[in-house]
């Protein structure tokens, strides 16, 4: 039986824009006592083709099918601007999870670093933040309901710092 879900930290900012830290960049991993991750939020890119980028993607796409060095430059410039090109926000999230006789306590801090104002905030149970064609099938997470921690907003904004701590038994 699955009793967590955690695809990491989705928001939104007053400014409207949604940020994640649910990004493929070197988050900062420790592991002593406790295991821990560091890393900054990003701005989440969803961007939709419209008619005219259709036509010439999918016209980029006959031409490089012929010619295989441009089908990997293409491949790169996708990855690049798609999955990778994620924008770091001055907003920083760590993460330590520590077993005790308790449970799992999990500690989560979050630092903002400039005038950035969260309007909302939640952990994702079942959220991509990038298109992979294996990860929208059904999962035992998307029963999971997502932890809303916009009681933590106020002083969030506040402070600039957040510290919320859980205990899984």
């Amino acid at each position: 039986e699955l009793i967590y879900s955690d695809c990491g930290f989705i928001g939104k900012l007053r400014d409207g824009r949604i940020i994640s830290s649910q990004v493929i960049e070197k988050h900062s991993i420790k592991i002593d006592k406790e295991i821990g991750v560091k890393g900054y939020f990003n701005n989440v890119k969803n961007e939709l083709m419209n008619p005219k980028k259709m036509v010439v993607f999918r016209t980029a796409l006959i031409i490089s099918s012929l010619i295989p060095s441009m089908s990997k430059l293409i491949k790169k410039i996708l990855t690049k601007k798609m999955i990778l090109g994620k924008n770091k926000i001055p907003a920083m999230f760590e993460r330590r999870f520590k077993f005790d006789r308790n449970g799992l306590i999990i500690i989560d801090k979050i630092d903002i670093f400039d005038n950035i104002k969260f309007k909302s905030l939640a952990i994702g149970s079942d959220y991509i933040n990038i298109y992979v064609a294996s990860a929208k099938t059904y999962q035992e997470a998307n029963l999971k309901e997502w932890i809303n921690l916009d009681k933590y907003i106020n002083e969030l904004n506040r402070n600039k710092t957040v510290k919320i701590e859980r205990i899984m038994r």
